[in-house]
């Protein structure tokens, strides 16, 4: 009886013990609102963890993310603190941009905890229509609000790119990424992830304060939105309204009712800037007129998409843009695109790095070492004989000799490289986007890592985006990158001039403060870029007010060369080092005569063709040969070049990425544009300040 017993209660731990091991104490799995991968842009991601009991999980989460095999990046949050039964967690993953076309991306969870390791399998994030250019919009949609209206169906339709021409290509597509008013992000690098925002009057009324701010300053960055701020408002969403019409015309007042209702104001479609952003506005609570202004319509759309001045009136007829469409330069597929930023960015890299190298490496002096040299020879020569003698120990010389070699030589190698160190460069390009009222709106910098050891390093990033451009030897495999992708129709696309190196490992809380852990080999540059909105708060105030009135001349880019009126406020504001330039309608441009703007170190020899590109018909392919380097750096990346989608728009939305296609913000074909651009050298960093002024009106 007794062995029955047993044999029975073995048999009940052999059944339960597979079931329990299956009961994993931790499951994480895409939450229902995760947008589809937009290649070049932050990543968005929400996840749903569930804890099983009800004790307190504490540990972090490790996120891999691969194409294939190939580790892309690595990011580690922050500790966290876990309960049952189920909590959503976000994680914005850093801009990637890998091999041409990529469908799917593969994500590796990992939960690192106090009292366990887990697994948590591997996801798959899509990408968004690869073969074809996209566009993410934005759009707040509460699962509370009442059933979609016709019209604001109709209006969804009509903001779309494709709808400013009919039989658009299908390289070009919209892309709706709808998402609750609470998970709205809070901060402003979370909208970089999105080309456009769109908001209803229910949607827009739940949004919050820290929201709304957050969503002001990307739009300052570049952002666009439209926005219907219909029914009951808040004092904040007021005072968010009044933000973005602040540099709107002088006679627009917005205001609200006894009610708290907008005040209807201007035409049906209010059209707004405000620093480099662009907003739609449609203000009162009456339906779709019918038939609806479908010319208006268009154009208000080309203006959030930032159609370039001379095909923003013909928006309003779609033969015109579908002719231009067809044109071979405008229709340039998703590949093409990729290959013509990658081999823009690889020109430009190159140029910057020649920019940010140190000019050589500090050498030991000679002194050091003949003292070095001396205290040996003295050392195993009168001091070893005469004081081993006096001891009546010479014997011992058979020790001090080799003793005395090996410190000599470990002080010789620790002298090297105390010196050797000081030539540890971290330096940097850093372009400051100056708004309308003169702050900073948005901050890129491009910063150089060069070592005299290889080593981690370390870069502390807050509030911003981190992308790691390259080092010098995925610099070097671009040429055979790109005989690759010249063959994509045979399945080899190349990396197109990513880095093939150890991916870097982002720690903490992204975007809103993280370290950034590199390997980087001795004497091999390694080039990152960081992006913030608005930047640092610790920005000098400078006063625009002469400079802008300078720069504003007409005959300034008649000249080629600013006044000395120009200059002297320049100087008067940012010291005697400041370099001052200008460019304006048909990308003609104006600087102070400098040897300053050219290289010190002399390595170039003027650029290829590859590196250089028209702004418009009007200005030849070599319009910038025999430029200096930095002014030629600056120009190609403040003006977009004629070439794929940038042959109709001006500027594309902040991102952040590796390819510098969300840097150009100058519209050549608008005659009340200009570019005021100020250089200023500061320590080992080249400041540039980049102001967009109206002029003309």
């Amino acid at each position: 009886m007794k062995f029955t017993r047993l044999l029975f209660l073995l048999g009940t731990v052999l059944v339960t013990l597979p079931a329990q091991a299956q009961l994993k104490p931790m499951e994480i799995e895409q939450s229902g609102i995760q947008p589809s991968v937009q290649m070049g842009r932050p990543i968005p991601s929400w996840w749903d963890v569930k804890v099983r009991g009800t004790a307190l999980v504490e540990g972090r989460f490790e996120f891999k993310l691969k194409n294939d095999t190939r580790l892309l990046t690595t990011v580690l949050t922050e500790d966290m603190a876990l309960t049952g039964p189920q909590q959503t967690i976000r994680v914005l993953l850093p801009p990637v941009v890998d091999e041409i076309p990529i469908e799917q991306l593969q994500l590796d969870v990992r939960f690192l905890g106090a009292k366990f390791n887990q697994d948590l399998g591997t996801h798959i994030l899509r990408v968004a229509l690869p073969k074809s250019r996209t566009f993410v919009v934005l759009s707040a949609t509460s699962k509370l609000a009442s059933k979609r209206s016709p019209d604001r169906k109709w209006i969804s339709d009509h903001l779309e790119f494709e709808s400013l021409a009919d039989d658009l290509p299908e390289a070009v597509k919209t892309v709706y990424a709808p998402l609750d008013p609470v998970n709205m992000p809070q901060e402003p690098m979370g909208y970089c992830a999105y080309d456009l925002v769109v908001l209803f009057g229910e949607d827009f009324r739940q949004l919050k304060k820290q929201q709304l701010e957050a969503m002001a300053a990307w739009i300052r960055a570049g952002g666009s939105l439209y926005l219907e701020p219909t029914g009951v408002l808040e004092s904040y969403h007021v005072e968010f309204l009044r933000s973005l019409s602040e540099f709107g015309p002088r006679d627009l007042v917005l205001q609200v009712d006894e009610n708290g209702r907008l005040i209807p104001v201007g035409p049906a479609l209010l059209q707004l800037t405000n620093g480099l952003g662009r907003i739609v506005l449609r203000t009162g609570d009456e339906p779709l007129p019918k038939p609806a202004p479908i010319q208006e319509w268009r154009i208000s759309t080309g203006f959030l998409w930032r159609l370039k001045a001379q095909y923003l009136q013909r928006a309003a007829s779609p033969q015109a843009v579908t002719s231009f469409l067809i044109h071979p330069q405008g229709n340039m597929s998703a590949i093409q695109w990729r290959m013509h930023l990658a081999e823009k960015m690889h020109s430009s890299t190159t140029e910057l790095l020649d920019w940010l190298m140190p000019d050589g490496v500090r050498m030991v002096p000679l002194w050091v070492l003949a003292l070095i040299l001396t205290s040996f020879v003295v050392w195993i020569g009168p001091v070893d004989y005469f004081g081993l003698g006096w001891l009546k120990a010479r014997k011992f010389t058979w020790v001090t000799f080799p003793v005395a070699t090996l410190l000599v030589t470990g002080l010789t190698v620790w002298i090297t490289n105390q010196y050797m160190s000081s030539a540890e460069t971290r330096r940097g390009m850093v372009l400051r986007d100056v708004g309308d009222d003169g702050t900073v709106v948005r901050t890129n910098r491009f910063e150089l890592l060069f070592i005299a050891s290889s080593r981690q390093v370390t870069t502390d990033v807050r509030k911003g985006v981190f992308a790691s451009i390259g080092s010098g030897r995925s610099m070097s495999q671009f040429q055979e990158d790109q005989i690759q992708a010249r063959y994509y129709s045979r399945g080899n696309y190349g990396s197109m001039g990513v880095d093939r190196t150890v991916p870097p490992t982002l720690e903490g809380r992204v975007p809103t403060e993280f370290k950034v852990t590199q390997s980087v080999a001795k004497w091999t540059p390694q080039l990152n870029r960081m992006f913030w909105i608005p930047g640092s708060a610790e920005e000098a105030t400078i006063d625009w007010t002469s400079i802008v009135a300078e720069a504003s001349s007409q005959d300034l880019l008649n000249r080629g060369s600013v006044s000395g009126q120009l200059h002297a406020s320049v100087v008067a504001q940012f010291g005697p080092r400041a370099l001052v330039a200008c460019i304006g309608f048909n990308g003609k441009w104006a600087m102070s005569s400098s040897e300053k703007w050219w290289s010190t170190n002399g390595l170039h020899a003027g650029p290829t063709r590859h590196q250089v590109w028209a702004v418009n018909n009007n200005v030849a392919d070599d319009a910038m040969d025999g430029q200096p380097d930095l002014f030629r750096w600056i120009y190609m990346h403040s003006v977009a070049a004629p070439a794929g989608l940038f042959a109709l728009t001006s500027r594309i939305g902040p991102a952040g990425s590796i390819e510098l296609d969300d840097l150009p913000i100058l519209d050549t074909s608008d005659p009340t544009q200009r570019l005021l651009i100020v250089v200023v050298p500061h320590n080992d960093d080249f400041l540039v300040y980049r102001k967009l002024l109206r002029v003309g009106k």
